[in-house]
């Protein structure tokens, strides 16, 4: 990131090593003000609550189509 620079960052939230929420607590840290969207299979409401809370830009649920994460990238460009 440090080189790149992204206007949104894209993240699942059941990764092998880290969670999706660990890395946006690393982004934070790091001082990174990026828009988030995570994706999860996950479909328990806890899971959308606890997303928005984090400030993240969405929450897509796995499978999604190429037309809702186009949606979501806009918005986080927004």
């Amino acid at each position: 990131m440090r080189d790149r620079n992204p206007d949104c960052v894209l993240l699942d939230l059941h990764m092998l090593g880290l969670t999706g929420w660990e890395v946006m607590a690393e982004m934070a840290a790091s001082g990174y003000a990026i828009p988030v969207i995570f994706i999860t299979g996950d479909g328990e409401p806890s899971v959308l609550e606890r997303v928005m809370e984090t400030g993240a830009v969405a929450l897509l649920q796995k499978p999604f189509g190429e037309r809702q994460l186009l949606e979501a990238i806009m918005a986080a460009m927004e």
